[in-house]
């Protein structure tokens, strides 16, 4: 058999690859007239291009906005997606990959923002980025603590943990103060079912908008021995399965949501 750099053409064709521009084509472009103006609410979606040679599997598109300095890339908000590379073991294939970013109160309102992509798998790609693209313009939405709960193993336990921030829609005709004091117990229960244990959650509301209540839902927890399963199959994190279903339960109608990943060490 044929060899590459020490290894055997069998194994040669089984290693995945991503390149970057110009080889290969990872980067990302902006339609004309080349600004895009968003407001609270809104989603930017930032779609990257490549080529891939190797077995599929999936990949994670992360993306940003924020501003370029000397020190590097500052990020204010961010978003990653899940992406399954198409089969294509002996010759590269091109491939398009999106990641929709929500506009939050994150962000301040002003011009020339900055954005950027990678591919976490593969960092050597590089992370192409478009500077003074995105203007934010608006008022940011005001958000409401309206429930935090210590669950009883928060006082216990010393060790890793995962978590994050869910943002979401609903509509507005659901009372608040309802949809947040029953959310506590049933995301602990859906949490259990996953074979994880929550550790803290707060529940913030802005109802502000006529159409829609916009929630932001914090959560730190202690994630089951295996992640696989239907968070995985969905390619969303295993705590945010267990809140949409959550919701569900409680006959929530979810028009939107966006994730945030967190990892640590809980003390």
């Amino acid at each position: 058999a044929m060899s590459h750099y020490g290894i055997s053409e069998e194994e040669y064709l089984a290693r995945p690859e991503c390149y970057p521009l110009p080889e290969r084509g990872f980067g990302l472009g902006v339609a004309p007239p080349g600004k895009l103006e968003l407001t609270y609410g809104d989603t930017l979606r930032i779609t990257t291009g490549f080529e891939y040679r190797g077995p599929a599997h999936d990949i994670t598109l992360y993306g940003s906005i924020g501003t370029k300095g000397w020190a590097g890339f500052d990020e204010i908000i961010s978003a990653e997606a899940k992406y399954k590379t198409p089969d294509s073991p002996a010759a590269f294939a091109p491939a398009t990959a999106s990641v929709d970013i929500p506009i939050t109160a994150d962000i301040a309102p002003k011009p020339n923002y900055d954005i950027y992509a990678k591919i976490k798998e593969y960092p050597g790609v590089g992370m192409p980025q478009v500077d003074d693209v995105i203007t934010i313009s608006g008022i940011p939405p005001t958000f409401e603590l309206l429930e935090e709960t210590i669950y009883p193993y928060a006082y216990v336990y010393n060790g890793p943990h995962d978590g994050g921030t869910i943002t979401f829609r609903s509509d507005p005709f659901t009372p608040a103060n309802w949809i947040a004091s029953r959310l506590a117990a049933r995301v602990e229960d859906e949490v259990k079912k996953a074979g994880g244990r929550m550790l803290e959650m707060r529940v913030y509301t802005d109802k502000s908008p006529l159409l829609w209540a916009d929630w932001r839902i914090e959560v730190i927890s202690v994630p089951p021995k295996t992640t696989a399963g239907l968070g995985m199959s969905l390619g969303i994190v295993w705590w945010a399965v267990a809140i949409l279903i959550a919701l569900v339960i409680i006959l929530i109608i979810v028009l939107t949501y966006a994730i945030k990943e967190i990892v640590g060490l809980f003390t």
